[in-house]
């Protein structure tokens, strides 16, 4: 037991003695008090005492049981003390830790861990012993000041780690921990000794581990994090990755992977995230974005690991966003190479070493007119190919290996050759790639381009009009400059500064003057006038200049300005200019036409001098305020326009109104007054009743004294019957109204001076004649309208395939001329023939319609084929018919055997012309029959021409004649009049009245006043209406819809019959039968005719005849020539016919005992 235990114990024993000493000595003398008590009251009192000796007795009977009851507790005291003392005792001597106790720092107990760690065999080996022997030297002083702080109690009892030696000498680890001991003096100490040499070396070896865990993942030059399984919370990330996605290590530790995944890949993440496999897994491309938004492509591969005590797993990934990049590139520049190959805008082959093609695609072998199984037959060498190369095929590479284009020729197998421009690409062993180009195209368009030029500087050098070229390039990027130093500031305002404006100037150049300017400004050459610009400019016209920078820079293309120069010779000149605005790249440049306006402006002046007389003056004049208001107007406006003083006055310039065609003018105007400008030009007004007038009209700014504008003074005059004139004369005179091209005047008049020049120069010159083929069916077709359009396109067609000095001419109708100047060939003119056409034959497009036309062509030459101008045109014109005769849409040269045929058409148009007045013509008549009872219920009124000299003309010969030639509507007209007589002849003779049916020409129909003419015929004649049945065909009805509706109606109305000739070869529209009011529908005789040889007509025949029946229309059949035609028509319904069946067309006379009869 130790000496604390020992020291309780006799504690314990010393106090239980003392109170069983006072215990005894109590009650004996409460026995003594008792017996004093006792014997003092006998003595005095008796019984008075017993109280008191009660008292006492009770007292010291509590005090013996107080006294008993602590003896017994300090018994138990004892006992408990005794048994923790065997408790402690056994803890202390059986604890696994090494346990002394020591006073004065020797070793006053220690138990059996202590004697094992320190290596003593006997229980009383270290008792004594100082404890500092048991440590290192160098720890002794580490640990008195550790016991000093433990006695002091300035330092909590935390462990000490220090070095000792077992009793052997072995060195070890051990860790103190004392405790002062309670209740003792101050040198008694509890001590804790612990062996932790394993645990250090655990320690470093966790520490080692640390470090090469560091370089494999922190320093680990592939992108690593590691992440929560569960959460996708990021536990760990390496410097690579936090580098690349710009993240510091706090931004990203503890949050979750969905802030660098992109959204859509998350369902990857998730997936593998519910995997349970614990194997190595590549998870492909993701795409991830840095802190910055980044896109960044990462390969990723993942494997499960251990985080702590977390499942967690490891990412692996490589940044492959460029490798991704670059192949995406490749396959675009692979792609593009592929379209390149086979796109038809580049020739491509490849040339082996040894110089031949080993492949080529679909293009180069097209312009080298090659086939692709050459190229592996019999193989094609490159000089096969190019020809005229003018550079050596190793020169076509310079050093660098760059292509130098060279210009060559392709050798087609018939021998001919295209031009092309042509590069090489050395590739590797030598062998090449070679790029062709088609030039031909290019070559013509600079040949046409320098002729273009040379026109252009001929046109300039003589033109009545000062022109002058200026180059603003140098002055436009010094000003732009000056914009970027003063990014707030407008060019105009600039510009106002007189520095900024002279320097501006300084930089313009003035190229190329013409003949007219160097008169207008006193110089002798043109040199003279370049070199002395600068010397000409007044401060105003350095204000003009400035003014046209600041236009070009807001991209105008023209503008007009009028400024003051000086001329060489020191004269004050007040010029009108009109700027073209241009830039070409890089090049900014100004054509200036230059007006001499000084006598016009000391006119205006004096006009301001004379305002007085503005009241009276025989122009209208208009004052507005700056603004555009009219603030006056003169009376001549008012009788001219009709309106009054108070309708305009205090209202804007621009409500007056203007014919369409002038709005452009009109607004141009107030663009101009708006811009402080003077405008002059032509506007079409309409007076107060709506009626049109023509102005020549000038207004200019009114400027005070300090430059302000003040008011804008209008001054017009009526030029209307001027215009008027001028444009029926202009127009009748020389020009087309419809296309806008020579009519046959003018192409008349240069005829004659290319006639001229031929006689001067000897330089030839041919005439095309021109006939649209199947113009007249688009016109009859479709209208008037439509054919008006069509010829204005073909006319802009024609035009855009000829030469500038080519006249094209239209003659009338759908008749054009062409004059080529400077013809050296036939074929010259073939070829430009041959564009016509081409030309023509596309198709064009009016209204939804497209339409095809063809155009046959005659061709003469003068001098070749005729001495003088007459002479030409004639030739020209047999030309072109022969051209129709073999079938239109072809070209055909004079030859003098052509002029036989044109006297024979020539011969017949002459005594077609004179044929009514010699009485010429026949009347024939063929029956119209009812099927059923074969009575003649009608005539049809035929005409011939039985000419002395000719014989009987077949129609076929003269009507087309008659109907080109206008002659169809006198014959028509005289077949009317001459019908009608005869029938009325008969009616008059007793014969039973029939109807006579007349053919009006679509060219007589459309007349306007055909009723009139045959309601005066009928007049004339004396024939009642109800016989003369009237027959237009269908291309007749659709020309001019309406207008036929109406003109049907008004012969309708009168009791005629309308007729539908030829039915069935044209639209044959159920819609427009019911537009017109017909009674007789006649089937065309080409239906009728093969009624038996083909399944159609008779399907179609009996379909126009159930069409006819619910329109409640007569159907009559033409051409019916057997019984077997009749008998089939009379059973789908149809009752009247006419055809050789029944009789031939008749004279008068013939036919006159057929209609006696009644009967065929």
């Amino acid at each position: 037991m130790n000496r604390p235990d020992q020291l309780n114990s006799r504690v314990v024993t010393v106090v239980f003695g003392l109170l069983v000493l006072f215990f005894f000595a109590a009650l004996s003398g409460w026995i003594y008090l008792s017996m004093d008590i006792m014997r003092t009251t006998r003595e005095t009192d008796g019984l008075a005492g017993l109280p008191n000796l009660i008292s006492a007795a009770a007292g010291f009977t509590i005090a013996g049981v107080l006294l008993l009851l602590l003896s017994f507790r300090l018994r138990r005291t004892g006992y408990t003390l005794r048994q923790r003392d065997a408790e402690l005792r056994a803890v202390f001597d059986f604890s696994s830790n090494a346990i002394a106790v020591l006073i004065d720092g020797k070793v006053d107990r220690a138990n059996p861990a202590f004697l094992q760690i320190f290596g003593f065999s006997q229980v009383d080996e270290p008792l004594g012993r100082s404890f500092a022997t048991l440590l290192a030297e160098s720890d002794r002083s580490v640990l008195h000041t550790y016991m000093q702080s433990i006695f002091n109690g300035t330092m909590a009892s935390t462990p000490l780690v220090v070095a000792a030696y077992r009793r052997d000498g072995q060195p070890f680890q051990a860790q103190l921990h004392a405790k002062r001991l309670p209740g003792m003096d101050a040198s008694g100490v509890l001590i804790w000794v612990s062996d932790i040499t394993e645990r250090l070396e655990y320690e470093a070896q966790l520490q080692r581990s640390a470090a090469y865990y560091q370089a494999l993942f922190d320093d680990n030059p592939h992108m690593m994090c590691v992440y929560e399984r569960k959460s996708n919370r990021i536990l760990a990330i390496n410097h690579a990755m936090l580098k690349r996605y710009g993240y510091h290590a706090s931004e990203l530790v503890s949050s979750t992977l969905d802030q660098v995944i992109v959204e859509h890949m998350l369902p990857n993440l998730h997936k593998i995230q519910a995997s349970e496999s614990t194997d190595g897994v590549a998870l492909g491309i993701w795409e991830t974005r840095s802190k910055s938004g980044e896109l960044i492509l990462v390969d990723v591969f993942s494997h499960a690991v251990e985080y702590g005590e977390s499942p967690a797993r490891l990412i692996i990934a490589d940044d492959v966003t460029e490798k991704v990049h670059a192949q995406h590139q490749l396959d675009i520049s692979t792609a593009r190479l592929s379209r390149l190959f086979a796109s038809n805008l580049l020739g491509i082959a490849f040339v082996s070493a040894n110089g031949f093609l080993t492949e080529a695609n679909d293009t180069f072998l097209e312009l080298a007119d090659r086939q692709r199984t050459m190229l592996t037959e019999d193989g094609i060498a490159w000089q096969d190919v190019l020809q005229s190369v003018q550079t050596a095929w190793e020169d076509t590479i310079d050093a660098k290996g760059h292509s130098r284009p060279f210009e060559a020729h392709l050798k087609h197998r018939d021998g001919s050759e295209h031009a092309v421009l042509a590069g090489r690409a050395a590739l590797p062993n030598g062998e090449s790639i070679l790029f062709i180009v088609d030039i031909a195209d290019l070559k013509q368009a600079q040949a046409a381009l320098n002729e273009s030029e040379q026109l252009y500087r001929r046109l300039f050098d003589t033109a009545p009009v000062s022109l002058w070229e200026e180059d603003f390039s140098e002055a436009l990027g010094y000003l732009r400059t000056v914009l970027k130093q003063h990014p707030h500031t407008a060019a105009e305002a600039l510009l106002d500064d007189p520095q900024v404006r002279q320097a501006f100037v300084e930089r313009i150049k003035l190229h190329n003057v013409n003949q007219t300017a160097l008169d207008v400004f006193g110089a002798q050459t043109k040199h003279a006038l370049l070199d002395h610009f600068r010397q000409i400019l007044t401060e105003e016209a350095k204000h003009d200049l400035a003014r046209i920078g600041c236009a070009i820079l807001r991209n105008e293309t023209a503008t007009y300005t009028e400024t003051e120069y000086r001329a060489l010779d020191g004269r004050r000149i007040q010029v009108g200019i009109s700027w073209g605005l241009g830039q070409t790249g890089a090049q900014s440049h100004v054509l200036a036409a230059i007006n001499d306006i000084t006598a016009t402006k000391q006119a205006t002046e004096q006009l301001s001098k004379l305002s007085l007389a503005v009241e009276q003056s025989g122009n209208m004049v208009i004052i507005t305020d700056a603004q555009g208001e009219i603030e006056y107007v003169n009376p001549k406006f008012c009788l001219t326009s009709g309106f009054a003083v108070d309708d305009v006055v205090g209202k804007n310039l621009q409500t007056l109104d203007t014919e369409q065609g002038s709005h452009e003018a009109f607004q141009g105007m107030l663009r101009d007054m708006l811009g402080g400008r003077e405008w002059h030009g032509e506007i079409n007004y309409r007076r107060k009743n709506g009626e049109q007038y023509w102005c020549l009209q000038t207004l200019a700014p009114v400027r005070n004294a300090s430059g302000r504008i003040t008011h804008f003074v209008v001054v017009a005059e009526d030029i209307s019957e001027r215009k008027f004139a001028e444009s029926t004369i202009r127009h009748l005179a020389f020009y087309d109204a419809l296309t806008e091209l020579p009519n046959r005047r003018l192409f008349r008049d240069r005829l004659e001076l290319l006639a001229t020049a031929n006689e001067r120069e000897g330089a030839s010159f041919g005439v095309l004649y021109m006939d649209l083929d199947r113009f007249k069916t688009v016109n009859d077709t479709l209208g008037h309208g439509i054919g008006d359009q069509l010829l204005q396109d073909v006319a802009r067609h024609m035009q855009q395939v000829l030469r500038r000095g080519d006249t094209l001419a239209r003659l009338g109708g759908d008749e054009f001329a062409l004059i080529v100047p400077d013809t050296p060939s036939a074929d010259f003119l073939s070829h430009i023939a041959e564009k016509l056409q081409n030309a023509i034959r596309k198709p064009i497009e009016i209204d939804g319609h497209h339409l095809f036309v063809g155009v046959s062509i005659g061709i003469a030459m003068f001098p070749n084929d005729a001495s003088d101008v007459d002479t030409l045109l004639r030739n020209a014109d047999v030309a072109l018919y022969r051209a129709k005769e073999l079938g239109r849409d072809n070209f055909q040269f004079y030859h003098p055997e052509m002029n036989a045929r044109a006297m024979e058409r020539l011969v017949l148009e002459a005594r077609l012309r004179g044929a009514i007045d010699r009485n010429e013509f026949i009347v024939y008549y063929q029956p119209q029959v009812n099927l059923d009872t074969r009575q003649i219920v009608g005539l049809e009124a035929l005409v011939r021409w039985q000419s002395p000299e000719l014989g009987l003309v077949s129609p076929a010969e003269f009507i087309p004649l008659a109907e080109e030639t206008g002659m169809i509507v006198p014959i028509g007209e005289w077949v009317l009049r001459t019908a009608c007589q005869q029938m009325r002849q008969w009616q008059l003779a007793g014969i039973t009245p029939v109807c006579v049916a007349v053919n009006l020409s679509a060219r007589q129909f459309h007349l306007k006043d055909v009723d009139s003419v045959i309601m005066e015929t009928l007049r004339e004649t004396g024939l009642c209406p109800s016989l003369l049945d009237i027959e237009i065909t269908e291309s007749t009805a659709i020309q001019k819809p309406d207008e036929t509706r109406l003109t049907l109606e008004r012969m309708k109305s009168v009791g005629i019959n309308i007729s539908m000739d030829d039915f069935g070869t044209g639209y044959s529209s159920l819609s427009y039968l019911k537009r017109y009011p017909l009674d007789t529908l006649k089937i065309d005789g080409s239906f009728v005719r093969d009624i038996n040889a083909s399944d159609d007509d008779p399907g179609l025949v009996d379909a126009i005849i159930a069409m006819t029946r619910s329109l409640n229309i007569q159907v009559l059949a033409e051409g019916v020539e057997t019984e077997e035609q009749g008998r089939f028509l009379a059973r789908l319904g149809c009752r009247v016919a006419q055809g050789y069946l029944f009789g031939r067309p008749l004279p008068a006379e013939e036919i006159e005992p057929l209609l006696r009869r009644g009967y065929v």
